[in-house]
């Protein structure tokens, strides 16, 4: 069985789905976090779109990396559709930012790194906050 490859993945403010369609809305899509003040915690969610084998579970963890040390989540599973797509929605919140700096987010699929992604998070005055 070979890893399923991450076609899309993005950070946002929210992940809306439409319960009867089954389509999902990305609002605030972010490269970028900005805060009044530090330490904080961060309301995050994202989305990946993954292609791999049809009808096969794979075990996925997230991991946020800030410039001081590691924060891992916990392992989840996800089964593929019958076509050998699937989507994880990705719902963070609440995310520790003790700092500013150049944050990763990496997404593990079957142990091993399938994805990373870099974020800034910036001091902001209240005007310009998340």
């Amino acid at each position: 069985m070979t890893r399923p490859k991450v076609k899309f993945f993005t950070l946002c403010d929210q992940v809306i789905e439409d319960k009867e369609t089954g389509k999902y809305s990305l609002i605030g899509l972010m490269d970028a976090y900005l805060s009044p003040a530090f330490p904080t915690m961060g309301n995050m969610s994202g989305m990946a779109l993954l292609l791999g084998e049809p009808n096969q579970s794979y075990r996925y963890r997230l991991e946020i990396k800030n410039p001081k040390d590691t924060g891992k989540s916990p392992e989840l599973q996800r089964h593929l559709s019958d076509n050998g797509t699937g989507t994880l929605r990705l719902d963070l919140s609440p995310v520790p930012f003790p700092c500013p700096g150049t944050y990763s987010i990496r997404l593990f699929i079957d142990g091993e790194l399938a994805e990373e992604s870099f974020f800034d998070v910036n001091q902001a005055d209240i005007l310009g906050s998340n």
